[in-house]
């Protein structure tokens, strides 16, 4: 290799021969090509007329700074190869990866990244760099190990190590091989090919070469072949490796496009892989057989899964390579069908994946041995035109046919235990609270996920609600199974979402998941707001509306049992769509409530109130949809403000626990008891605990005292000071109290002008059938006078007088008809 020496010589710039074993300690420059750069010829020529360039000022400024950093030798690709020769030029690209790596230090210049004193203004531009975009820069980026980036002006912008969390953000390459480019080999053929999927190259071939490094690989460059170079990069990587999801690429994130496309095995292009990133190799055979390039296609000895088809011969390869990109690992499969010229090879059918295998099903599979074209080129029209009149019968892991739904024993084959499909809805607003995890996050976080028997979704709410349904139902269509139990949570506004999520649960079930899911999903949406945004509007109208929801239900949806468990976190009254309402479904709900919250825009909704509706909902108790065993419903009320009852509330560093550990641990304990698993030591970590947990609840001593003190020394968020100050604030404060009880009792005398009877800072109504927590009581009796609960104040002669002995005893709260949890 040659290098520039940085020291001042009789000759400006003079290279230097030295030997690739050895090299001298040196600097080496990433950067783009502009018009004039300057070559090796130019090196050689004194009298060259480039003195003036752009080229030659970055080489002037890229050797002064390699100087001003103690290297006496630098190296610099457009002048330091002989691009006349192509065997240098084929020698150079073989090595470069290794020379970024042998170099000591690397400087990236970004011409297009102005300096900027505004970090965030700067790590803008920086993303937004074409530096980032190119073929070439990729080997560049992780080849070195100690690469810092220049700004235009050639001033730092920071090092790779320092900006290794961002760089990751923007082009999904792992931390761990930016910072260490030896840990290569640890990640898998499909993750390395999705680096590159977005990054672009002059000349068709180089986005095969450029690549080389990344995979250890070499090869002799003929440019004029095109996309055979990366067929022939495929090639190398599968004489040095057995990852098979180098197979594992697909065009699109969908599973299968409506016409099939005949192609070969191996990808046209590494932008094929941009959605197989997380793609790992999975050895679940007990006996692995090399696979290899013959002159029949790629041979390959693997578990072959036959499909039912009105065309002979469809089957699926299935891979020994896991899909982790989404809620749970899944086997993948390539679908094949024979080559109709009759030399007994298969041709692959589809460009994506067959992600609906059953591990079992593969495993149990005997081994065949099969010959796959490497590439296939047919015309797509002219394979849609011979396709137009053929029948499509599309089939998924259940083996249901979407039309004919009838037999629930082809849902999951064998004895197969049902898994918890878990749903949380988290309506955490509010900049303030930004660092506080809701208590519905925490109950995301705190379960149980080994096995693959629980898997989870989340999402936080806002007001595009029909967007948060759709992408939750598409969620569940794609993971549920029948006997599979469904757990909702929400808090707010998502409790709200919670709420309508299990009602279509109920009345439409869950759609098949096939090839048009997107439309099967808003198709469900449409029809099921149809009915109910209109209930009781019209009689006639709603049974028809209902009739026609139940027709969809029956033609496109698998059958489904009611919502499990409901979990809800402070239901308010915030109408996030038309219509929304009706009665509460699901086999167990629990609603935590906030006592002490006192925003009129925040009144709670609760849910046995929803459950009067019952008798109301269109064609009750004759039709067969509504033929559900009965239902446990609580309502209880916990205290503190809206924020303690979701967990947003800021939390003090002199807390063990907060108030809003008390609804946590209620909610989190009632779920248990409906067969939701959480994992014991984050149970133990988010509560603080050192003692071992029940196995079937969240029961444990430690745990009692810790909610004791918080129910007694948690700090209170949005409530009415109550202490004793002056003559005329105790006066004002005996006033409020009647204010609120007389505005809570005009308020539900007067249900059409609720809303505008109760002025703010007003308690919420407490009513007769609704549970107290006992963290309310405790919380009372410890704080005497101080802590007064002015909705508690409402009912009767007992209740004007709270400050009496008698709250030692619970006799005279359960008189009055309040039961205490």
């Amino acid at each position: 290799m040659r290098l520039i020496c940085t020291t001042r010589t009789s000759r400006p710039f003079q290279l230097k021969e030295t030997f690739e074993r050895k090299p001298p300690p040196y600097a080496i420059l990433s950067h783009r090509w502009g018009d004039d750069e300057i070559t090796f010829q130019d090196m050689c020529n004194e009298n060259s007329n480039k003195k003036h360039t752009q080229g030659y000022e970055k080489m002037r400024r890229f050797v002064e700074r390699a100087a001003h950093d103690g290297y006496d030798y630098a190296w610099m690709d457009t002048c330091c190869i002989n691009k006349e020769s192509s065997a240098e030029l084929s020698e150079a690209i073989n090595s470069m990866f290794r020379w970024y790596q042998l170099a000591k230090k690397c400087y990236a210049y970004l011409v297009d990244v102005p300096p900027n004193n505004v970090q965030e203004g700067l790590y803008e531009d920086l993303e937004n760099s074409q530096w980032f975009k190119r073929g070439w820069t990729l080997q560049e980026l992780i080849a070195p190990s100690d690469l810092t980036f220049l700004a235009s002006d050639w001033t730092d912008i920071g090092s790779k190590d320092m900006l290794a969390p961002l760089i990751h953000k923007w082009t999904r390459i792992d931390e761990t091989v930016l910072r260490d480019s030896s840990q290569l080999s640890r990640f898998s053929i499909a993750g390395r090919m999705s680096w590159a999927s977005e990054r672009e190259t002059t000349r068709i071939e180089d986005i095969a070469y450029c690549l080389m490094g990344i995979f250890n690989v070499n090869m002799p460059l003929l440019y004029g072949e095109g996309e055979r170079a990366f067929i022939r990069l495929q090639e190398e990587i599968i004489k040095e490796s057995d990852d098979q999801t180098i197979f594992a690429w697909r065009r699109s994130a969908e599973f299968d496009d409506w016409f099939p496309e005949q192609t070969g095995l191996l990808a046209q292009s590494p932008t094929d892989f941009k959605h197989s990133g997380k793609m790992v190799p999975f050895h679940f055979l007990k006996e692995n057989t090399p696979f290899s390039i013959t002159n029949r296609g790629i041979n390959l000895t693997l578990p072959l899964y036959s499909r039912d088809s009105v065309r002979q011969g469809h089957c699926t390869l299935v891979l020994q390579v896991c899909d982790l990109s989404g809620h749970y690992a899944k086997i993948v499969g390539v679908r094949l069908e024979p080559n109709t010229d009759g030399s007994g090879q298969y041709i692959r059918t589809s460009t994506s994946l067959d992600t609906t295998l059953l591990h079992e099903l593969s495993n149990d599979r005997a081994l065949e041995t099969v010959y796959v074209a490497k590439s296939f080129v047919t015309s797509k029209r002219m394979l849609r035109e011979r396709l137009l009149d053929e029948p499509h019968i599309f089939r998924y892991t259940d083996a249901l046919n979407p039309h004919s739904h009838h037999d629930q024993s082809l849902d999951r084959p064998g004895d197969d235990p049902s898994k918890n499909l878990i749903l949380c809805f988290d309506g955490k607003v509010g900049p303030e609270l930004s660092d506080q995890k809701s208590n519905i996050d925490k109950i995301r976080h705190m379960l149980d996920y080994s096995g693959g028997a629980q898997l989870c979704y989340y999402s936080k709410t806002n007001k595009e609600y029909k967007s948060i349904m759709i992408r939750s139902y598409k969620w569940l269509s794609e993971n549920y199974t029948f006997k599979d139990n469904i757990f909702v949570f929400g808090f707010c506004t998502g409790a709200e979402i919670a709420h309508e999520f299990a009602r279509m649960v109920e009345y439409v079930g869950v759609p098949f998941y096939i090839q048009d899911i997107d439309t099967v999903l808003e198709n469900a949406w449409l029809i099921y707001q149809s009915w109910n945004s209109n209930l009781n509007s019209d009689k006639d109208k709603d049974r028809s509306k209902y009739w026609h929801m139940i027709d969809f239900r029956e033609q496109r949806c698998r059958p489904a049992d009611r919502v499990k468990f409901l979990g809800l976190y402070d239901t308010t009254e915030n109408v996030l769509w038309p219509g929304q309402g009706g009665r509460t479904v699901a086999h167990t709900i629990r609603h935590a409530i906030s006592m002490d919250e006192k925003q009129p825009a925040l009144r709670p909704i609760r849910m046995k109130d929803r459950n009067k509706l019952i008798l109301s909902e269109v064609g009750y108790g004759s039709l067969p949809i509504e033929n559900k065993d009965s239902q446990s419903i609580q309502d209880v009320f916990f205290p503190g403000g809206h924020a303690d009852i979701g967990g947003v509330a800021t939390f003090r560093s002199t807390e063990t626990l907060s108030l809003g550990h008390i609804p946590l641990a209620w909610m989190v304990n009632e779920a248990i008891k409906s067969g939701l698993h959480f994992e014991d030591y984050k149970l133990k970590k988010e509560f603080r605990l050192a003692g071992q947990l029940h196995k079937s609840s969240l029961e444990n001593v430690e745990l009692c005292r810790s909610l004791y003190l918080a129910s007694i020394q948690g700090a209170i968020h949005d409530t009415w000071n109550l202490e004793k100050k002056s003559l005329s604030s105790i006066v004002s404060q005996k006033i409020g109290k009647w204010l609120s009880a007389y505005s809570i009792n005009f308020q539900y005398a007067y249900p059409g002008l609720g809303k505008l009877t109760i002025p703010s800072h007003h308690p919420r109504r407490l009513c007769v059938r609704d549970s107290v927590h006992l963290s309310v009581v405790l919380r009372m009796r410890e704080h005497r006078k101080d802590y007064r609960p002015q909705n508690l104040q409402y009912y009767g002669k007992d209740w004007l007088s709270l400050d009496h002995p008698a709250l030692e005893s619970l006799v005279s709260l359960e008189a009055n008809g309040f039961s205490f949890q």
